[in-house]
This record gives C-alpha cells, sequence and structure tokens, in this order.
C-alpha cells in the first residue's frame, strides 16, 4: 500500500504528464491511498495531464472517505474536510489522448472516482478516446465517472459501479459550457446511493447525459453521439442538450419505495433519440413533470426558454409500470415530434 498526500498546494497527489506511460500493480494488492485529513479543496490521488497513450491497470484507488454502507446518509466528510460539493478525487484524465484505464478498483472516493475534461492549462484541449474497461467502483460522495468538460470519444465497458451518493455515469460539462460527444457505455451495471428511499433522495438519477448549454438554443456545446446500451441501470436515465442519442436494450429498473425521475426522462433540446428494445420496470413516482410516465419527454417551458425534444423514437420497450400516478407508460408533451411504436 501507498499513502501519496496532497503534493504541495497543488491539485493533485501524484501527476504524469509524459507519453507512452503504464502504470500497474498486482489486483487487489496494489493500493494507492490519501491519508485522513484531505483538505477542503480540489485535489485528486492521481492526475493524468496532457500525456498520451497512459495506460493504467489493476490497481486499487482508495480516497479514505470513511464512509459505510447502510450507515452514512449524506456526502459529508468524514475521514477529511467537509465539502458541500465533494473534489477529493480519485483519477483525474485532463487534456490527454488515449488513456486505458483497466481492471482498476475505486473505492471510499470522496468526489468522483474518475474524472474526464479538458487540459490544465488549456480549456480548449479536450481528452481524446479515453476507455475505462473491467473496472470497480463502489463508494463515492459524487460520481462514479464523471464527463465533466470538453471531452471526444470515451468508451466504458463491463464496468460495475455501486453506492454513488450522486450518478454512476455523469455527462456535465456545463461548469465550462463545454461538449462531450462520441460517448459509448456499453455492459455496465450503474447503481445508485444504498439507502434510494431516503425522503431527500428525490431524484435517484444514476445516469446523465447532458450537454454544456442546458436550456440553451446553442447546438455546439450539446452532448452527440452518444449511445447507452447493454447495461443494467438502477432507477433513472436522464437526457437534456443532446443530439444523436441511443438507449437500446438496457434493464431499467426504478423497484423500490421512494421517488425518482422517470426511468427514461429526456427534457429541454434533444434531437435525434432513439429508446428501443429497453426492459423497465417502474414503481417510484416523483412530484412534478419529471415522472409523469415510464418514459418521459416533455417540454420544458418559462419566461426565458422554451425548450422541447423533437425527432424522438420510441420502439419495442417492454413496460411493466407499477405506479397509479402515472397517467400512461409514455408520457409527451406539446410540439414533440415523437413515434412511438
Amino acid at each position: 500500500m501507498y499513502i501519496v498526500g496532497r503534493n504541495s498546494t497543488f491539485a493533485y497527489s501524484l501527476t504524469l504528464t509524459g507519453d507512452n506511460v503504464t502504470i500497474f500493480g498486482i489486483k487487489g494488492k496494489s493500493i494507492i491511498k490519501h491519508p485522513a485529513g484531505m483538505p477542503a479543496t480540489s485535489v485528486c490521488i492521481l492526475r493524468v495531464d496532457n500525456s498520451n497513450y497512459t495506460t493504467i491497470r489493476d490497481l486499487t484507488f482508495n480516497g479514505n472517505w470513511g464512509a459505510t454502507v447502510g450507515v452514512t446518509t449524506t456526502n459529508a466528510g468524514i475521514n477529511h474536510a467537509d465539502q458541500v460539493d465533494p473534489k477529493n478525487y480519485g483519477l483525474m484524465i485532463r487534456g490527454s489522448k488515449a488513456t486505458l484505464v483497466s481492471n482498476c478498483f475505486f473505492t471510499q472516493i470522496y468526489s468522483d472516482a474518475v474524472w474526464i475534461g479538458a487540459a490544465s492549462g488549456d480549456f480548449t484541449q479536450a481528452s481524446v478516446n479515453t476507455a475505462i474497461l473491467d473496472c470497480q467502483i463502489d463508494i463515492t460522495a459524487r460520481d462514479g465517472i464523471a464527463v465533466a468538460q470538453n471531452a471526444d470519444g470515451v468508451g466504458v465497458y463491463r464496468t460495475r459501479v455501486t453506492n454513488v451518493f450522486a450518478q454512476a455515469f455523469d455527462m456535465e460539462p456545463i461548469g465550462q459550457n463545454q461538449y462531450a460527444r462520441n460517448v459509448t457505455v456499453d455492459s455496465c451495471y450503474l447503481g445508485n446511493w444504498w439507502d434510494k428511499a431516503n425522503v431527500a433522495r428525490t431524484g435517484n438519477c444514476p445516469v446523465s447525459i447532458v450537454g454544456g448549454s442546458v436550456y440553451s438554443a446553442n447546438p455546439s456545446n450539446y452532448a452527440r453521439r452518444v449511445t447507452l446500451t447493454n447495461c443494467d441501470i438502477d432507477s433513472s436515465v436522464y437526457v437534456n442538450t443532446a443530439i444523436d442519442v441511443t438507449i437500446s436494450n438496457n434493464r431499467i429498473w426504478a423497484d423500490f419505495t421512494g421517488t425518482s425521475y422517470a426511468p427514461v426522462c429526456v427534457e429541454g433540446f434533444v434531437d435525434g433519440l432513439y429508446i428501443t428494445n429497453n426492459s423497465i420496470y417502474d414503481r417510484t413516482s416523483s412530484p412534478g413533470q419529471r415522472h409523469d410516465a415510464s418514459i418521459d419527454i416533455h417540454l420544458v417551458a418559462s419566461s426565458s426558454n422554451n425548450a422541447q425534444a423533437q425527432n424522438a423514437w420510441v420502439l419495442n420497450n417492454t413496460i411493466y409500470c407499477r405506479s397509479e400516478e402515472h397517467t400512461s407508460e409514455l408520457q409527451s408533451r406539446q410540439y414533440l415530434v415523437c413515434r412511438l411504436l
């Protein structure tokens, strides 16, 4: 086990900046761990920054948050300084090309386990062709995998994410008004926090597919060409500000006493959406328009915006809807171009 503390005042404990580097260990035995008492600021265990052709495999990243499944109910700091929005990351991939993360385990991360975005010194330099294969993520105070800034080409395959306080897989390049495109998530288990029935957990949305210009009619930073296939998803998928999205052959279940978004919830500017051949089980409910049906595609209208989806295809889904609050298994609002077959 290697205990690695923060490097001076930098936003990392370890950093990698060279090309053609492989970091590997022995699965289950090679552990890189943060010490207790990490500060209330942005810092990660390992940062890959402006590096090309990096491989990271067979390692355990332990953030030493200290959360306990069945006991911890908030994302407050335990072993670390408390943060309202935790930022003690596991692995950060910044502005790098062809990064492979394989057969790694991330646990007790007091933020996102894997964060993907732009180079630290150049916010226009995207991470390109990032692959996450056969990994496991368990217990994070924020996301499992976050596509948080400019990224082109992200593939997540055969990865299991459990006990994440926010999203298991989160496309969220909103803060810098940036883009994420050419993203594939396939054959993964995308779980939720352990106490989904907690009344404070109204969304329970482990998958978020969102562009960098939410509710904006400017398509330059929309999420583009996103495919979510063959996954097990514990409660809901949220789509907003995206073009060319395929949600297909997934098992999506909202099977607990409590609230969540609709198993498939679509709002805002979305164009070219295919929801096909999914198996959906819907037992939850939620106040408001984000869960009027098991597949809910709706208009967002206010004094400042009028955001609506178009060219949505909903084909061959199997839906078991148990909530009597839902008026139908599919809800589409006015002005929507939607085909249900």
